[in-house]
């Protein structure tokens, strides 16, 4: 059965580190959704076990969830005045119920993320690349890097019609040209969703991306399946247009990536399920005409043209990946690439460095 994003993602995160400290005081999780099936799998890999699991809907009462019977809140919280509360729900649920019981004079609360930080300790560092409106991450030990500053990310997700209600207060690493000159730490675990596909240079972004794990971390990508987004008639991604990328030192996309990017079509995923996948609009002398001048000025100094350059499956992404470490362009110590999950349009990647 495949874990769900978030079971993926706190699991590599977690075998970064053996040593978890043994928590002594009792603890509840509240929470039974997606994320507590996340923290529950997380607890059972540590051999860690809540007093209970409870949950506001009484319909799951009494239901046995990871080895215990659900129970309800009320019930709990009359045992147990003094609990450590963990919220296991995504952050506008948790915060909410977090400030409530807070009023009600409960004093220990975490949600999942600051629970996991706890258990693993104050050194672990992550650094999340590309954050915009929803970071994965959020707490002290998480830095960001991204092309704009917090103003500029506020800006886009304004524009998108997006909420900034979760847009970093602050990027600590601002690269406009996406380099990674200005980054002078290594991290336990760097992640991206949605990043490695708009790299001009896949190979040099991975390079540089690893050089900045620390040894036995890992760099953790959400990467777009070609096949249930806009993406659907892109012909899957080679070596020798990877390598090619490479060899010409690209910091710009190629005038190809740019003519696809101009005739993609629909990006409603359950529709690419349902196998519809509508038909990419038809390209004119003039669409290829202004393209070319757009693309002839990006490379002399113009702005940057962003794009989709790279399409996968998860299938090919092993290829291409074993490739590379075949032919001595990243030095990892294992790679693991994760298959779609139905319902979804992405697959997830780790790659842990020696």
């Amino acid at each position: 059965m495949l874990m769900n994003r978030f079971e993926w993602i706190w699991e590599c995160f977690l075998r970064l580190r053996v040593d978890v400290m043994q928590q002594k005081r009792s603890f509840i999780v509240w929470g039974t959704g997606e994320y507590g099936h996340t923290l529950a799998a997380i607890l059972q890999e540590i051999n860690l076990k809540p007093y209970a699991y409870v949950d506001q809907n009484s319909g799951k009462w009494h239901n046995v969830f990871a080895g215990q019977e659900i129970q309800s809140p009320d019930d709990v919280l009359s045992e147990l005045q003094d609990v450590d509360i963990v919220l296991a729900m995504n952050i506008d649920i948790a915060q909410p119920l977090k400030d409530s019981l807070i009023e009600r004079g409960q004093k220990h609360i975490y949600t999942m993320q600051e629970f996991v930080f706890h258990l693993l300790g104050k050194s672990v560092s992550i650094l999340e690349i590309g954050p915009l409106h929803a970071p994965v991450f959020v707490g002290p030990m998480v830095k960001y890097f991204d092309v704009m500053d917090a103003t500029g990310l506020k800006e886009k997700a304004i524009k998108h019609h997006l909420s900034t209600k979760h847009v970093p207060d602050v990027i600590d690493f601002v690269s406009p040209n996406g380099k990674w000159d200005m980054v002078d730490e290594s991290f336990d675990m760097v992640y991206s969703a949605h990043v490695l596909e708009h790299q001009p240079d896949l190979i040099r972004h991975l390079q540089a991306v690893l050089s900045h794990v620390r040894s036995g971390g890992s760099y953790i990508m959400a990467v777009p399946d070609k096949r249930f987004c806009y993406n659907y008639y892109d012909p899957l991604t080679t070596l020798a247009e990877v390598l090619t990328a490479y060899y010409e030192k690209r910091t710009r996309h190629s005038f190809q990536t740019l003519l696809r990017a101009a005739r993609t079509t629909h990006n409603d995923l359950m529709r690419h399920w349902h196998g519809d996948h509508g038909k990419p609009p038809s390209l004119t002398r003039r669409c290829c005409d202004i393209m070319a001048s757009t693309w002839q000025k990006s490379l002399n100094g113009g702005d940057y043209i962003d794009a989709h350059a790279w399409y996968f499956t998860p299938d090919n992404f092993r290829r291409l990946i074993s490739s590379l470490i075949q032919l001595d362009f990243l030095s990892i110590a294992q790679y693991e690439v994760q298959d779609t999950e139905r319902g979804t349009n992405e697959f997830y990647v780790c790659l842990r460095k020696k």
